[in-house]
């Protein structure tokens, strides 16, 4: 990549919906297959983190919740989860299969409960 250029995964049709603006960055496209592994790995935790945060931000800003965007932001996060299952060669049975094991192991959220703790211990690690 040169210098003094960014880069994210976009969705496939996005090329031909740019606008002006967008064009002016003198944008290139290619296929994520043409990088190497770890950056391609790099670049879909990225897309990962940038889609929840979009999720997030819709809380965070207060006031009413557009029903119409939250769907749209769930879609999103929901796609690049489904971008990793199928480059790690995950089927979607195998995934339900782990929250069946985990819903048994752990519980789920249904009724959600809140948990307060002293931050010098790690819980995370131990569930």
């Amino acid at each position: 990549m040169e210098p003094n250029r960014a880069r994210k995964i976009v969705r496939d049709k996005i090329p031909a919906l740019l606008d002006a603006a967008t064009r002016q960055k003198n944008p290139t496209f290619y296929s994520l297959d043409e990088i190497n592994p770890a950056e391609q790995l790099k670049l879909i935790v990225e897309k990962l983190e940038e889609e929840v945060e979009e999720v997030c931000y819709l809380f965070r800003k207060g006031g009413r919740i557009v029903i119409g965007k939250l769907l749209e932001e769930i879609a999103d996060v929901t796609a690049v989860l489904d971008l990793i299952r199928k480059r790690m060669n995950l089927t979607v049975d195998d995934v339900n299969k782990a929250a069946v094991k985990k819903l048994d192991r752990n519980g789920g959220f249904t009724v959600p409960v809140v948990m307060e703790y002293d931050e010098i211990q790690d819980f995370e690690e131990k569930i």
